[in-house]
């Protein structure tokens, strides 16, 4: 297998900073080789770096060290990473890609070899801005005018803060984020793995925010973020525009996907959360009364084989 110097590069520059889940590696290598790479090359991405001597695999145990490598070879590793080991789904398993970003099954260490090499490329002038590659880019990723969804993006306007447009969304879309936001406040990452899932991986962040704010005018959520208090979240007693505006440029500590550098900065952005209304979860039940579940909703790109 090649690896380019620059995957290589961020791959470990990101091991040196903590343990690498399964989606640590796919997010990094479906920057670099696009977003349609599936789980198995990204497996046999990390089976390079380990047959390389790079990183070891293991995964997270409770004790004060917080990571135990496996005392079992390659094989075995790559294995337990496909069909699944202790409480975390092997990619075989997945059903979504929310399982992909979830799960525990595996987390890499680098190892002194692994050091060696990172500060071999250090020296060879690689920094972090180096090694961007154009897919991993959220602005590249999700903001090319040659893919993006016209049906949401309010007809090409360039209103980078989701700006009022006219929407069309699938019912099925429309129940499975409700659903999701029926069972926790939903963070940015959450609409963009989901409407990804339903419109494909190249749809553009301003097709997702057309979607919230599509939600939030229609009545069916409101705005807010995590707080440090009993309650835990705090609706924004702003109205849409701000809300928007928060969401695309940033708000207190966090910022917005505007500034967003890489895809990883999405997946972690606590910008906002959103939450189901009253009217939300009667539009639920008038969904799930007509039949809909999570099982007949799957988006034709949320599925593993979407994922190829």
């Amino acid at each position: 297998m090649k690896i380019e110097n620059e995957l290589e590069f961020r791959i470990l520059y990101d091991l040196d900073d903590d343990w690498m889940p399964f989606w640590g590696f796919m997010a990094l290598v479906t920057g670099f080789w696009g977003t349609d790479t599936p789980p198995e090359k990204v497996a046999d991405v990390i089976r390079w770096f380990a047959e390389s001597g790079l990183v070891t695999l293991g995964a997270l145990a409770d004790n004060e060290v917080g990571w135990a490598a496996w005392d079992v070879d390659i094989d075995e590793s790559m294995r337990r990473i496909a069909e699944g080991y202790g409480h975390g789904v092997g990619y075989l398993h997945a059903l979504d890609v929310g399982a992909l970003m979830d799960t525990e099954v595996v987390r890499a260490n680098i190892t002194k070899l692994g050091e060696r090499r990172l500060a071999e490329l250090e020296a060879g002038g690689m920094t972090y801005w180096t090694a961007q590659c154009r897919y991993e880019s959220p602005r590249a990723m999700m903001r090319d005018d040659s893919t993006s969804q016209t049906d949401v993006s309010g007809g090409g306007s360039s209103d980078e803060s989701g700006g009022a447009c006219a929407v069309t969304l699938e019912e099925g879309l429309e129940f499975r984020l409700l659903d999701e936001l029926d069972d926790d406040w939903m963070p940015l990452w959450g609409f963009v793995a989901m409407v990804s899932g339903f419109r494909g991986w190249n749809t553009t962040i301003d097709t997702v925010a057309g979607v919230m704010r599509w939600f939030a005018e229609s009545g069916l959520m409101t705005f807010g973020a995590l707080a440090n208090n009993d309650v835990g979240w705090e609706e924004w007693n702003v109205d849409i525009d701000e809300s928007m505006r928060r969401i695309a440029e940033g708000h207190g500590t966090s910022q917005g996907y505007l500034h967003a550098t890489k895809r990883e900065d999405l997946v972690w952005c606590e910008v906002f959360r959103a939450n189901i209304t009253e009217k939300g979860e009667r539009r639920l039940a008038e969904l799930e009364a007509q039949g809909m579940t999570w099982e007949n909703t799957i988006g034709p790109f949320e599925t593993r084989s979407g994922l190829r």
